[in-house]
């Protein structure tokens, strides 16, 4: 929202009158501002802050991952973003904060002449994956694969990935293999 100079908040709100969020949001602030004074301002302030909550990490630049003999966390060291702090670095598990919706992607790179396999867990139970089997013929290629889903979580419910066991995953400093998600809206 941009005052011009010589035009109120109220004169603003009336020339969007298409946009609904503007208006709402504006409603919103003027009743929480004369109910509560500017004790409500901070109120809003504190609930805008504790909605923000988004993620993005890569494995870095690591090379290969893998093979283990067993299924392991993947743990992305590298961070771009880490609204609300809810995604652990030290553990690669991303804790939700708030009751809400939330929408997570992964994505995993190598060489088609090694086995890959993520999988995507809520709380231990498998929800999304993503393979690639090794190719027989001569010569190798790269694959990248991704998928998304979208989850209801409740406050302190754990998302997180696996890498399965007997499989590799690789990365490097284009940050080809990634863990990212937000929350859409609070429940």
């Amino acid at each position: 929202m941009t005052v011009m100079a010589g035009e109120s908040n109220v004169d603003v709100v009336t020339k969007n009158k298409k946009n609904k969020t503007l208006q709402y949001y504006y409603v919103m602030y003027v009743y929480v501002q004369y109910v509560l004074g500017n004790s409500g301002i901070k109120i809003i302030s504190e609930f805008s802050k504790e909605h923000n909550i988004a993620f993005a990490t890569t494995l870095g630049n690591r090379g290969d991952v893998g093979p283990f003999n067993t299924n392991l966390p993947l743990v992305y060291q590298k961070v771009f973003l880490n609204a609300g702090s809810c995604y652990n670095t030290d553990t690669g598990i991303f804790t939700a904060p708030v009751k809400g919706v939330y929408f997570f992607s992964l994505s995993g790179h190598n060489k088609t002449s090694k086995p890959m396999a993520l999988r995507l867990f809520k709380n231990g139970e498998p929800m999304i994956g993503v393979y690639n089997h090794p190719l027989t013929d001569a010569g190798i290629r790269y694959e990248s694969l991704s998928n998304s889903i979208t989850l209801m979580l409740e406050k302190g419910d754990q998302v997180f990935v696996h890498l399965l066991a007997n499989t590799w995953v690789f990365d490097n400093t284009d940050n080809l293999t990634l863990f990212t998600g937000h929350l859409v809206f609070p429940l």
